[in-house]
């Protein structure tokens, strides 16, 4: 069975891509899924996290190479995985183009303050492009990432979003420190307690991205 490609993508650099990707690909792994990370950001992200991962992602496999010819080599270098994850770069040109059409979701992750809700709108519009030319496809969700705990989106950000014209995912993720610290050290937020805050936020956006894509 060919594997299920989704993608985080967004022109903010620092919106949550690389967060998002390694640590849902480190849940995947959790439930005994092998998972391709395809890198795309400059800063390498998660190829550096990979290069420290720790051998307890569960009964599962994640890996992390980086690849330009998406459309041309994506489906041989994917055999024998369960889902592709991949990470955006900052920037939207022929990569991220090719990254929409070989997905089957298109995540963008969005940070809910001034400016920066307005951050993918370029990548939102691609999306749209590619849906009006294949019947809808992909499914897309705009992520709200990294908000601040115990707040409530401002109705202007929340006006902003709308502009996306994408839904909202019902997840999403929140400014905490444990993001940071394990990713510093090549661990997710799976490996921190079953009630850790971060680990649950991740654990409710990975079952919502396996609803969506069924």
């Amino acid at each position: 069975m060919a594997a299920r490609v989704f993608a985080f993508l967004c022109e903010k650099g620092g919106a949550g891509k690389s967060t998002g990707a390694t640590n849902v690909a480190s849940c995947l792994a959790r439930k005994g899924k092998r998972v391709l990370i395809v890198d795309h950001d400059p800063q390498a992200s998660a190829s550096t996290w990979s290069n420290f991962i720790h051998e307890n992602n569960g009964p599962g496999e994640i890996a992390v190479i980086v690849m330009k010819k998406l459309q041309r080599d994506l489906r041989s270098v994917s055999h024998g995985f369960d889902y592709v994850i991949i990470d955006g770069q900052p920037i939207t040109d022929a990569v991220t183009v090719d990254a929409i059409k070989v997905s089957e979701l298109v995540i963008i992750p969005v940070r809910p303050s001034g400016f920066d809700v307005w951050a993918g709108i370029n990548t939102a519009g691609l999306v749209r492009e590619r849906q009006a030319l294949t019947d809808g496809k992909p499914e897309a969700r705009i992520l709200v990432s990294q908000a601040i705990v115990n707040t409530v989106m401002a109705r202007d950000v929340a006006e902003s979003l709308e502009s996306y014209e994408l839904p909202l995912m019902n997840g999403r993720t929140h400014i905490r420190v444990a993001y940071t610290e394990v990713a510093s050290i090549g661990k997710s937020v799976m490996d921190l307690s079953a009630d850790n805050e971060a680990r649950l936020e991740i654990e409710a956006i990975t079952r919502e991205i396996l609803e969506i894509l069924g």
